[in-house]
C-alpha cells in the first residue's frame, strides 16, 4: 500500500522519497523500479533508543528538507515525533494499520506520550481508529480514516489457467482454499490446519495454499504433519506476485485474530474470490456477512471448516457472493480514490499554521 501510494501521488503537486528504516531490501528495490527515489537510513535493525541508528536517521533525513514526513510502523513514529524539530518541524502524519491488539503497556504509553507532536494521524480503517480513541486515549477529531484501495486489474498478473499451472493445480483440485498472510499465531494459520483436519474426508480434493513468511519456523509445516493434512497443505513461502494465489484460488481465507483492513482481502475481491474471514477488525468494513463474503468467530475452526464447505457445496453461493465482492471492490476501495484522499488530507494539512 504505501509503494502504491507513493507512484500514485502527483508528481505536479508532490516529489516523493520513501525511507527505509530497516536497511535495503525487496521494498527498496521495488520502489526503485517503479521509479520513485527511495533511500536507506537504517543502520542495523531500527531500534528507537539505539543512538548510532537514530543519528543516521536524523543526518538523512536533514538533508532532505521535507515539507511533510509519513511514517509506517511504532518505531517509525516515534522516531519521527522524537526528532520532529531536529528534521525542520515538518508536518508529521502517522499511520494506523491495525487495532494492535499485541502492544504492551509500555508501547501504548510511549504512543500517548509522544502523540503530541503528530499533526495527523490516518486509520485504514475504522476499526483502528477506534482502537487508538479508546486505548491511547487520541482525540477522534486528530484521526482521519482513508480506507486502503486495490488496483483492480493490474497489468503483468498471469490468468488464472497460468496461476494454477505454475502451482502446480489440475482440474480436478476442488475446492482450493488460499490463505495469504505472513505465518504468525495472530493470522489464523492453527484454525485453518484445523479446518483442514476436519475436511479431510468431506473435501477429498481440497488443496489448501498457505502463502506468506514462515515467522513460525516451521511450526505449521509439523503442525500440518501431526494433523495428516500435510498433503493437502502446500507452503509456498513469500510470493512476490499474491493475486496470483488469490487468482488460482477457489476460495480465499483469512481467519486472523485481530486485523486492521488486509489487503489479502482487498485482492481476493478484485479478483472476484468467494471469501471466508474473521468479523474482526476492519474485515466487516470491507466485505459484509452473507453480501459479499462469509464471516465467522475468530479461533472458531469449525466454523471455518462449515463456511468452506458450504461454498464447496453451493455454486451459486460462491458465484453470488465473489461477484459482489469485486462490484464493491469496484464502488469503494478503487486505488485512485484511495489516493485522492490521501491527495486531499496533505494539501489541507500543508495550509494549516503551525
Amino acid at each position: 500500500m504505501t509503494l502504491e501510494l507513493a507512484r500514485g501521488l502527483d508528481p505536479a503537486r508532490f516529489e516523493v522519497v520513501v525511507a527505509s528504516l530497516d536497511g535495503p531490501g525487496a521494498f527498496t528495490e521495488a520502489c526503485r523500479e517503479a521509479g520513485l527515489r527511495a533511500s536507506n537510513w537504517g543502520v542495523g535493525r531500527p531500534i528507537p533508543w539505539k543512538l548510532p541508528w537514530l543519528r543516521e536517521c536524523v543526518r538523512r533525513a536533514r538533508d532532505q528538507e521535507f515539507d511533510l514526513v509519513q511514517t509506517y510502523g511504532l518505531q517509525a513514529d516515534l522516531a519521527g515525533r522524537f526528532f520532529k524539530r531536529q528534521l525542520g518541524n515538518p508536518k508529521l502524519v502517522c499511520s494506523i494499520r491495525s487495532t494492535d491488539a499485541w502492544r504492551s503497556p509500555l508501547q501504548v504509553r510511549l504512543d500517548r506520550w509522544t502523540a503530541g507532536r503528530v499533526d495527523l494521524f490516518i486509520a485504514n480503517s475504522e476499526a483502528g481508529r477506534r482502537s487508538r480513541i479508546e486505548r491511547e486515549g487520541f482525540a477522534p477529531e486528530r484521526i482521519l480514516t482513508i480506507h486502503s484501495g486495490i488496483e483492480l486489474d493490474p497489468p503483468g498478473v498471469a490468468s488464472r489457467e497460468e496461476a494454477r499451472a505454475a502451482l502446480g493445480l489440475s482440474e480436478r483440485d476442488f475446492p482450493v482454499i488460499a490463505h495469504v498472510a505472513n505465518l504468525r499465531p495472530m493470522k489464523g494459520h492453527d484454525e485453518a490446519l484445523e479446518a483442514a483436519a476436519r475436511l479431510k474426508e468431506r473435501l477429498p480434493r481440497a488443496v489448501w495454499l498457505f502463502a506468506g513468511r514462515d515467522d513460525s519456523r516451521g511450526r505449521y509445516a509439523r503442525r500440518a504433519r501431526e494433523r495428516s493434512v500435510g498433503d493437502r497443505v502446500r507452503f509456498l513461502g513469500f510470493h512476490p506476485r499474491p493475486r496470483e494465489i488469490a487468482r488460482a484460488a477457489d476460495v480465499a481465507i483469512l481467519p486472523s485474530h485481530y486485523e486492521g483492513l488486509p489487503a489479502a482481502i482487498l485482492e481476493a475481491m478484485a479478483e472476484s474470490r468467494a471469501i471466508v474471514a474473521s468479523n474482526v477488525g476492519g474485515i466487516p468494513e470491507l466485505v459484509r456477512h452473507e453480501r459479499e463474503a462469509l464471516l465467522i468467530p475468530p479461533g472458531r475452526p469449525e466454523a471455518l471448516a462449515e463456511a468452506i464447505a458450504r461454498l464447496a457445496d453451493d455454486e451459486p453461493l460462491r458465484l453470488v457472493l465473489s461477484r459482489a465482492a469485486r462490484r464493491r471492490a469496484e464502488a469503494e476501495f478503487a486505488l485512485p480514490r484511495m489516493i485522492r484522499r490521501y491527495e486531499e488530507a496533505y494539501e489541507s494539512l500543508m495550509t494549516q499554521r503551525g
